[in-house]
């Protein structure tokens, strides 16, 4: 007599079969195995931590702040250095630097945000594209991404900030302009090595117009890749952004940007140090933090380690 075992299988072994019974199972099993590459990466989980204290930040600026990020005693708190009721010092408008660094947060992810949502889809779009039609249509759009590549990113933002005029909102469309090239090089390279596989031949005889091809079955292979190049670009525009503020370019006062703060505080950086220090070292720890985010983003998504 055989005996079926029929105990039921936990959530693990569920998660990890080599048999998924739906592509619902599969999808989630890829997921979890992603994951668990990805949290065997110490650095990058000091990343996510980093970029998870920023989001909270963002959010809860308005419990975590000690002070108003714009109203300030110039006649008892100008200049003053750390302390218990001010953590980083105040500012030369007697500001608590620590409440403008946190509110400042959300100006950040602001910029971030809107970048990444704005200049990855048009990099995408314009490099499958280009990638999959070739001919005529490839060289016109890559020696228009070519004319963008030829400028440094942060002299062609200048450029187009000037003409625009200063503010955040233009800041955030400059950077973005100066942003997709990028991404439109690296989505017609995953489109060069996809379009001729079997798969999606097989999608052309069946009749799907090139629009569906590049839409349904191309754009999705080059997503994990762009991810990554996305996350690791967080870093440049957060000092690109910085770099519009610091030159007056970006964000306008009183709002607290952080590189707008550290041109404020650069009059007095012999003496009180503070003022520019703590904006300096909020870009560079959040610049940290996404460095090693989309170095381990890489890692846990690169297909060549999808079957370890």
């Amino acid at each position: 007599m055989t005996i079926v075992d029929r105990s039921p299988i936990t959530r693990r072994e569920w998660l990890t079969s080599e048999r998924p019974s739906s592509r619902w199972q599969a999808r989630l099993g890829h997921t979890y195995a992603t994951w668990q590459r990805f949290q065997s990466n110490r650095l990058a989980m000091v990343g996510l931590s980093i970029i998870i204290s920023l989001l909270i930040a963002a959010a809860c600026a308005d419990l975590l702040a000690t002070h108003s990020p714009l109203v300030g005693d110039l006649s008892g708190a100008r200049l003053q250095p750390p302390s218990l009721q001010h953590w980083f010092g105040t500012d030369d408008l007697g500001r608590d630097i620590y409440s403008r660094i946190v509110y400042g947060s959300r100006i950040t992810l602001f910029v971030v945000v809107l970048v990444a949502i704005i200049a990855a889809p048009i990099g995408l779009l314009v490099g499958t594209t280009a990638g999959y039609l070739g001919g005529w249509v490839d060289a016109i759009l890559m020696r228009i991404t070519d004319v963008f590549l030829a400028f440094p990113q942060l002299i062609l933002a200048l450029a187009f900030v000037a003409a625009l005029g200063p503010g955040i909102e233009n800041a955030v469309l400059a950077i973005a302009i100066t942003s997709w090239p990028a991404y439109a090089r690296i989505a017609r390279a995953e489109t060069l090595t996809v379009r001729n596989v079997d798969y999606i031949r097989a999608v052309e005889l069946m009749g799907a117009p090139p629009s569906r091809v590049v839409l349904r079955h191309i754009v999705p292979i080059c997503t994990s890749s762009l991810i990554v190049r996305v996350t690791l670009d967080m870093a440049g525009i957060i000092l690109t952004a910085a770099g519009l503020g610091f030159v007056g370019l970006g964000a306008q006062p009183p709002l607290p940007e952080w590189g707008a703060m550290i041109a404020s505080g650069r009059r007095f950086i012999l003496d009180q140090w503070w003022v520019a220090a703590a904006p300096g070292l909020a870009i560079v720890i959040v610049s940290l933090g996404f460095n090693l985010l989309g170095d381990g983003l890489r890692d846990a998504l690169d297909p060549r380690r999808s079957g370890q």
